[in-house]
């Protein structure tokens, strides 16, 4: 879905002056592919949302809430933005994912291809990254780790695969609440300690509860919608519950 707003325009003497913004979202249970205008391409992940100038190819910036994989291409002249609100990411020519949903603590960049620079008013230096470097950055805590990761994987949500990597007991409710649309909550979330990791492709909602029952000490309750006032019915709300051990 594409909204384009009215228009803006306003004069900036170290950029181009804006023309209006385009924006486009992927609906929650959804994954979709854009284009640029300048032949850059991408996908945007479930509740994701990204806007960028409609003068595209003179101000390369887009600005990203959510998650979204970008294939850019290279231009000399032109450097190219991604902008979350707490990390820029400037790239000339290069494939990578990004991470930075609102309702997480941390962002995640993971390079699959090229050389990209992070850059943040709380960093000294930018900071580079290399083919397969995966950079978790925790705003809040002010803390940066990198660890080198096979970079294909974390972009493999691109094809209908739903993976856990290392997800905890509350990442696994906001994972299956995104990707199917659904309204997911935790009744015992003391259990930090319980960690999943799993790829799921092409599985429906209640195969995946099912699997995850049967592969660890999780029990759910997939509660019936509720009719509205206005008539419209409420998501489906999905309990999950961790066995206790005896």
């Amino acid at each position: 879905m594409i909204v384009y707003s009215g228009l803006v325009t306003y004069h900036n003497q170290k950029s181009a002056p804006v023309e209006g913004y385009a924006e486009i979202s992927a609906p929650l249970g959804s994954r979709i592919k854009f284009n640029l205008p300048d032949g850059s391409f991408g996908w945007l992940n479930s509740g994701s949302t990204m806007k960028y100038a409609l003068n595209f190819n003179q101000l390369r910036e887009v600005q990203l809430t959510g998650e979204g994989f970008f294939d850019v291409k290279h231009d000399e002249g032109h450097k190219f933005l991604v902008k979350t609100k707490f990390l820029n990411i400037e790239v000339k020519g290069t494939a990578f994912n990004v991470a930075a949903y609102a309702d997480e603590d941390q962002i995640n960049v993971t390079l699959e291809r090229g050389s990209i620079l992070l850059k943040s008013d709380r960093f000294k230096t930018p900071f580079e990254m290399k083919p397969d470097d995966q950079i978790t950055y925790n705003p809040g805590k002010e803390t940066l780790a990198k660890i080198n990761v096979p970079a294909q994987n974390f972009s493999a949500w691109k094809e209908g695969k739903l993976m856990l990597r290392n997800a905890s007991l509350e990442d696994l409710a906001r994972q299956l609440g995104r990707w199917y649309n659904v309204n997911v909550q935790v009744q015992n979330p003391q259990h930090v300690d319980i960690r999943y990791r799993a790829t799921f492709e092409d599985e429906n909602l209640g195969e995946v509860l099912r699997l995850l029952k049967i592969s660890s000490p999780l029990d759910f309750k997939i509660e019936d919608r509720v009719k509205e006032a206005d008539g419209s019915y409420s998501k489906q709300k999905i309990v999950l519950r961790v066995r206790k051990s005896h």
